[in-house]
């Protein structure tokens, strides 16, 4: 199940109890928050990199190791693997 697809999911939930679920109201909000905390993770560290590499480092190997991983980030956020584990 993607990420959007537990959003609708819960959403669904959410109107047959006509929003009065707490539960379910505050699982939908944590799930579209998700998004909001990779943004900021992902940010940090595309940050981190470039202040590195402008302070006169040259590794760019492991500059393109971080761009690897800022793509696993972005495979998440797009849910392609949420609750797959």
């Amino acid at each position: 199940m993607t990420k959007l697809e537990a959003i609708a999911f819960f959403m669904d939930m959410d109107e047959c109890t006509h929003g009065g679920s707490e539960p379910i109201q505050m699982a939908i909000k944590a799930l579209e928050e998700q998004d909001s905390i990779l943004d900021k993770i992902k940010a940090e560290i595309e940050e981190q990199v470039l202040e590195s590499l402008s302070d006169g480092g040259d590794d760019w190997f492991a500059a393109e190791k971080v761009n690897e991983c800022l793509e696993i980030i972005d495979k998440y956020k797009a849910g392609d693997e949420y609750g797959s584990d």
